[in-house]
Order: C-alpha cells, then sequence, then structure tokens
C-alpha cells in the first residue's frame, strides 16, 4: 500500500478517485492564522500519481473525482467546526467573556 501526503485537494481527491480501495488515512490542521490542511491519502494504486498529476497527465472518471472532492471537503469543514466548537467551549476561552 502507497501513501501520499498532502495539502492539495485536488491532488488527494484524485488519489482517493483513482486508488481502489484508496482511503483518507489522517486529516491535519494546523496554521497560524491561516489554517492549512494536509490530508495523507492510502491506496494501492498511487505510486507515480503525485508526478502524473504535476506534469498533467493524470486522468480520472469527473464523477468519481467530483465524488472524492465533496467527500473531502465535507470531512474537512465538518473537522473544522467541530475544533472551532471546542475551542470556544474551552475554560480559556469561556473566562474570556
Amino acid at each position: 500500500m502507497v501513501e501520499i501526503r498532502t495539502d492539495d485537494l485536488w491532488l488527494s481527491a484524485l488519489a482517493l478517485a483513482l486508488a481502489r480501495g484508496g482511503r483518507l488515512v489522517e486529516l491535519q490542521i494546523g496554521g497560524n492564522g491561516r489554517k492549512t490542511a494536509v490530508f495523507r491519502i492510502a491506496g494501492p494504486d498511487l505510486a507515480g500519481l503525485e508526478e502524473a498529476y504535476a506534469c498533467g497527465t493524470a486522468e480520472a472518471n469527473v464523477l468519481d473525482l467530483k465524488g472524492q472532492m465533496s467527500h473531502l471537503k465535507d470531512v474537512l469543514f465538518a473537522r473544522m467546526r467541530r475544533e472551532e466548537r471546542s475551542a470556544c467551549t474551552s475554560p480559556r476561552m469561556r473566562s474570556r467573556a
């Protein structure tokens, strides 16, 4: 099983669309001020994908790509909302009110 780690949402969606049995292994959100998301994708068919993507030769079914893009956005925004809620309910934030 090959893994890729990237902050590129399109590459992540492409990886999930092409990798049969591929999955999102980890999502990290961090950064100071502007948040950055890093996706870790694992799958059997990912060897050479980053190079093909960078060269513009990677191809995928557009419906699969769109579905994976929607899935990643849903996961990303749900996670960001959950983190924002937990930050707002932390004791440190409540003491400022």
